[in-house]
């Protein structure tokens, strides 16, 4: 009976300790920049080659989008919270209140899945493996305002 009372008492403790031991393993090989390129783009319906990442600031990924006909530039912000994806327009408010679509995404070896479901509850799906959204260092340093 004691040794019952013991592991039901540890059992919190250790998934605790398992959960904080897995640590980014929810992001595969994937790091913020390339999971918010790839987030950013399936929200607007884009493909992810068409978003630069240019800056990193903290947890805040400031991505930037031309568009061709006029050539105007975009500025978006993006912050993963565990599984879940935050983006914004560069001085707009995050999209996160129930009318606003939710993003999240599952990675797996060097697959990334995303997503987007709205507020009916439809969701979409778009996958991308890892040579699609593979991001250098940003092309301009302090871009966020």
């Amino acid at each position: 009976m004691a040794i019952r009372t013991s592991v039901l008492t540890l059992s919190p403790v250790l998934f605790t300790m398992l959960l904080a031991g897995c640590g980014d393993s929810v992001k595969g090989q994937f790091t913020d920049a390339e999971i918010c390129r790839a987030s950013v783009a399936t929200a607007l319906n884009k493909a992810p080659k068409l978003f630069n990442v240019e800056d990193v600031n903290g947890k805040v990924v400031y991505l930037t989008h031309y568009e061709n006909d006029d050539w105007q530039r975009d500025i978006y912000r993006c912050k993963l919270e565990g599984t879940k994806v935050l983006w914004a327009t560069e001085k707009g408010p995050w999209k996160n209140t129930p009318a606003d679509n939710t993003l999240t995404f599952a990675a797996n070896d060097d697959k990334l899945t995303i997503m987007n479901t709205d507020a009916d509850g439809q969701q979409t799906d778009k996958h991308f493996k890892f040579d699609q959204l593979k991001v250098d260092t940003p092309t301009i340093q302090g871009l966020k305002g």
